[in-house]
């Protein structure tokens, strides 16, 4: 049976609700961050790692954006280094 001789039923405690408008605001404060916790607990690693490669490629944007200059020599002289070729080769013929 349910309730069986002998046994007490459960008591319940009610809790005084907080006085002031600011400890109740406390209140759903905590209880909204320990919910976000929660939520986000599981989530650290993936999310750390999410913000190491952000900054790997905020990095890796800056430094291609700083390129070196050519370097400028004061010489005359020839270069010994050959002309570039992309593949194609242009003959300039000038006529008189």
């Amino acid at each position: 049976m349910l309730f069986d001789k002998g046994r007490e039923l459960p008591v319940a405690t009610l809790r005084r609700a907080p006085h002031s408008v600011f400890a109740r605001m406390l209140g759903e404060l905590q209880q909204w961050l320990a919910a976000r916790w929660s939520w986000f607990l599981p989530r650290t690693l993936p999310v750390a790692v999410a913000i190491v490669g952000l900054f790997a490629v905020l990095g890796a944007v800056d430094y291609l954006r700083r390129a070196p200059a050519a370097a400028i020599t004061m010489d005359d002289g020839p270069s010994t280094e050959p002309a570039p070729t992309y593949g194609f080769h242009v003959k300039l013929v000038v006529q008189q």
